[in-house]
């Protein structure tokens, strides 16, 4: 996973849900391979927009297995990793390792708040001494409005200077720009991803190489698009602007829900909410209407 060619557009897979709370495999698997086949240079799972940090180290296998099972290869995989133990997010990349993957999406640790770039970086250190050296690369990831921790760039610099060629990448979903840029022209031999689809085409225009988006479940063609330098669709922001009007997970899913005319998708784990009937139903009209003006 160097940097001698693009990411690519990843979709930050939903996981869907089954009645009795458990993972609905078949689901899961099917909506995996609709994201390939619609133009997903592959999927993340156990991220923010799967609900990574409530999906447990046995349910990780049996979704890997279900994934490798429908024939989704382990290079097109990026698992997540949301934990504060060190221990417990070597076993998760361990899991990741056994199936081919060749990329772990990983949080810093997400319960102690206010600590800083040194002490972020020694948690890294230490997961990344538990993890083998030629096992799958770390892209770094930014979200401290979700973590309340910060991935800085000196975090970054130290880690490539002491682990060389293991860390891959940094997903930046910070959605402060001036912290994208610091990061696209400090660190041009990495995978800098853009989590703010919005300014996904200026990104790419100074080096960005894809996105793990949740747009991807559904629309990754407006991400491809901006990836090879086409304007970005006027809908783009808007339909971005309309899920984070709602907590982005549930959205998402209601979304996926909508245009595969499936409610079941609006399923959440605790401590999330899915929408409301009537809040689905609103984004969906919104979704609708952006489209419909697009095409005309």
């Amino acid at each position: 996973m160097g940097k001698d060619k693009q990411f690519g557009i990843f979709a930050a897979m939903t996981t869907p849900f089954g009645e009795d709370g458990a993972i609905d495999m078949g689901k899961l698997v099917a909506h995996a391979r609709a994201c390939i086949a619609t133009g997903c240079a592959g999927i993340s799972t156990f991220g923010t927009t799967g609900e990574g940090p409530s999906i447990g180290t046995a349910e990780r296998r049996l979704v890997l297995q279900a994934l490798r099972a429908g024939g989704i290869e382990g290079a097109q995989i990026v698992p997540g990793i949301a934990v504060s133990a060190v221990d417990d997010a070597a076993t998760h990349a361990q899991v990741a390792a056994e199936f081919g993957c060749h990329a772990l999406l990983v949080t810093p640790p997400i319960f102690y708040k206010g600590v800083g770039s040194a002490e972020v970086t020694e948690w890294y250190a230490a997961l990344l001494g538990k993890t083998a050296a030629d096992g799958p690369g770390y892209i770094l990831y930014n979200i401290p409005q979700v973590t309340g921790v910060k991935v800085t760039g000196e975090t970054i610099a130290a880690l490539n200077a002491r682990f060389p060629g293991r860390i891959v990448g940094v997903k930046d979903s910070s959605g402060d720009w001036d912290n994208a840029l610091s990061m696209l022209q400090s660190f041009p031999d990495l995978h800098i991803l853009i989590g703010d689809e919005r300014v996904l085409d200026k990104g790419v225009k100074l080096g960005a190489s894809g996105a793990i988006s949740g747009v991807a479940n559904f629309r990754v063609d407006l991400l491809n698009d901006v990836l090879a330098g086409k304007p970005a669709s006027a809908a783009l922001a808007p339909l971005v602007e309309a899920i984070v009007e709602h907590p982005a997970t549930p959205a998402v899913k209601a979304l996926v829900g909508h245009l595969g005319g499936d409610s079941e998708w609006r399923r959440v784990r605790p401590p999330l909410r899915a929408l409301s009937d009537a809040e689905a139903q609103r984004l969906g009209r919104r979704y609708d209407e952006l489209f419909a003006r697009v095409a005309a």
